[in-house]
């Protein structure tokens, strides 16, 4: 593991998620929604937060990682990409920024869609998965950075 700093911000980190999904190596990771980053026979079974420990973070894929493996900072930030994976955008803003955002933030971020398929297992769904992450983010970005407006 190498001490990569994530961004500041939650839709930065989640086309961080993007970004590290789409250069695994599909011979040596398994999506799987429900492991961070864990190894299984000669694979590793990595989440949309665990594409980011795999590939940012720089983690080996014989090791079994959990967000509590990092620091306070990037294991919140882990499991508020793991909350976007889900669609739980409210809750991804708290766990990321440590607060609540407005009553008119919160309900924007209420109207995002959820992205498909989040029990995704194998490549073909998460890649699915992946592109409505990709096509949700700009309008997390507008809501996000508006919320953070002095």
């Amino acid at each position: 593991m190498n001490d990569f700093t994530l961004t500041e911000t939650l839709h930065e980190t989640l086309s961080l998620a993007v970004t590290d999904a789409r250069k695994l190596d599909h011979r040596l990771y398994e999506p799987r929604y429900f492991y961070w980053h864990s190894p299984d026979n000669g694979l590793c079974l990595i989440c949309l937060a665990g594409c980011i420990v795999a590939g940012s973070l720089a983690t080996e894929r014989d090791r079994e990682i959990l967000p509590c493996s990092f620091c306070y900072q990037t294991h919140r930030k882990l499991q508020a990409v793991n909350a976007c994976r889900v669609g739980d955008w409210s809750y991804a803003f708290h766990t990321f920024h440590r607060y609540h955002p407005s009553i008119e933030s919160q309900a924007r971020l209420e109207s995002l869609d959820a992205p498909d398929r989040i029990d995704f297992n194998g490549w073909e769904a998460f890649d699915a998965h992946v592109r409505s992450i990709e096509s949700i983010i700009p309008l997390l970005a507008k809501i996000e950075l508006d919320a953070l407006k002095p």
